[in-house]
């Protein structure tokens, strides 16, 4: 397995796990709750992973269009990080 080298790495997800999805909330809640009490300021971020090529084309796009960014409407998985703001 390859070693992450971000250290803000939480978990990846997977969007159609409804467990998993409750999970992803529950961390957002956990943030927003801990950035209230006291005045931290952190943000949840979910980066998609899948097909790009494919997607893009389905789209109408050229097929490099998502090699930067992967919109999460086509995410197979999310990886989810929390970082400060």
């Amino acid at each position: 397995m390859k070693k992450r080298l971000s250290t803000s790495y939480v978990m990846t997800v997977d969007p159609l796990s409804a467990t998993d999805m409750q999970q992803l909330a529950i961390l957002r809640r956990s943030i927003k709750y801990m950035n209230a009490s006291d005045g931290s300021s952190y943000y949840v971020k979910c980066q998609a992973r899948g097909p790009r090529v494919s997607n893009a084309k389905a789209d109408g796009a050229l097929p490099w269009v998502y090699n930067q960014s992967l919109p999460l409407r086509h995410a197979v998985k999310m990886d989810v990080y929390v970082y400060a703001r």
